[in-house]
């Protein structure tokens, strides 16, 4: 180096050796122009970076076709069921949803129109009646994969108690 013409010579102390610096991609964002920051200290560092979009690439080749998804035609309905109130859908996945009536009384056994391969479904259930007084409702007891046990129910302001069996209630299962 040269000062008013004249070399100078420098020496510098050697100091310690460091750590390897570890860079680390951090965000990568869309935008106008490109730009890099670096982020941190040494040794644990992060590179930001902003990149602008490029020009469309070439087409790539056909990829492999994907597995083939349940196709709901694929589906077992008991179509005499349909016309007395009462049947079941069965899909390839073994979801099978059914629907059906009963008239429960106190403890009565009410027969699924096909058995479940658990006894973890759900039942839901509208009452049919004209009755504008008292709420309805069912609950259920026990159940088997081939039916369960029902308790039909009523009650008003001030009172409560079974119904007698006269009131039917709409229901549909959905298991497997």
């Amino acid at each position: 180096m040269k000062l008013n013409g004249k070399d100078i010579y420098l020496s510098f102390l050697k100091g310690d050796k460091g750590d390897a610096n570890t860079l680390t991609i951090g965000t990568v964002e869309g935008g106008e122009v490109a730009s890099a920051t670096i982020t941190g200290e040494a040794p644990n560092q992060v590179l930001n970076l902003i990149l602008p979009k490029g020009d469309k690439g070439d087409t790539g080749e056909q990829g492999e076709q994907g597995e083939q998804g349940i196709v709901d035609d694929n589906v077992e309905i008991v179509a005499e069921k349909l016309l007395d109130g009462s049947g079941y859908i069965k899909y390839e996945s073994g979801l099978i949803i059914q629907w059906f009536t009963c008239k429960p009384s106190s403890n009565t056994t009410v027969t699924l129109p096909t058995p479940f391969t658990t006894t973890n479904y759900s039942i839901g259930y509208t009452p049919i009646s004209t009755d504008t007084s008292n709420i309805l409702q069912m609950k259920v007891r026990s159940k088997t994969t081939t039916n369960f046990k029902a308790l039909g129910m009523w009650c008003a302001s001030n009172s409560a108690g079974t119904v007698s069996g006269d009131i039917t209630f709409n229901c549909i299962a959905i298991g497997y």
